[in-house]
């Protein structure tokens, strides 16, 4: 452990009110990487600027006023204990959309098909969870809904199946006419995303999409 670490140790559980699963989230995301650099274990470490170093920045250089430092340092406590805030809300929010997800795929009609009420952060659980599962819908911020590929493997651009070739770069008219729905929106060039006005013609996409 990095004194991090240690501080984790103890106050991380009680920070994440009492949640286990939270608390380990943001234990193997940020406590655990930051413990790998500040210990010099930093073989597997993403390469680019880290958070420590981030943090680190708030010291004066040595080309600067260094008679400063204490107001320097409540600086970089107040941006790590914002980031923490951050990093908690979104391994919060993954625990709680793992669960949503996992109904969705728990209640699909088509394996193939997963249907979400409300957007959740979701390709990670389908990946795991459903070797089946080809596309996903969902509604957008926005009120229309879309339709979305799952991916071969995370982080990656191939797709376990696409969208129809004939639909890639149209928007509404176009698309509208391809497909035959009246309130299509778009698909993008990559057939890795669509989506149309209604829950019933994105539905319709995503059969027609699954029957190409």
């Amino acid at each position: 452990y990095s004194s991090f670490g240690i501080i984790w140790k103890k106050y991380g559980l009680d920070i994440c009110n009492g949640d286990q699963a939270v608390a380990n989230a943001v234990d193997s995301g940020l406590v655990s990487t930051i413990d790998a650099v500040d210990c010099g274990y930093v073989k597997g470490v993403q390469e680019g600027i880290s958070l420590s170093q981030t943090i680190g920045m708030f010291n004066p250089t040595w080309q600067e006023d260094d008679s400063h430092v204490d107001d320097c340092f409540d600086e970089a406590v107040e941006y790590a204990a914002r980031l923490l805030e951050r990093f908690i809300a979104a391994a919060s929010g993954g625990v709680n959309a793992k669960a949503l997800v996992a109904e969705a795929i728990e209640d699909a009609e088509d394996p193939r098909i997963i249907v979400l009420e409300k957007y959740t952060p979701w390709k990670r659980t389908v990946f795991n969870l459903s070797e089946q599962a080809l596309f996903v819908v969902y509604p957008s911020h926005t009120g229309e809904w879309r339709i979305q590929t799952v991916p071969v493997e995370l982080g990656t651009f191939e797709n376990r199946k696409e969208l129809p070739a004939p639909w890639a770069g149209l928007s509404d008219e176009a698309l509208q006419e391809v497909t035959g729905l009246d309130d299509a929106m778009f698909c993008h060039n990559g057939l890795f995303i669509g989506g149309a006005k209604s829950f019933e013609s994105t539905m319709k996409m995503a059969v027609m999409a699954v029957e190409a």
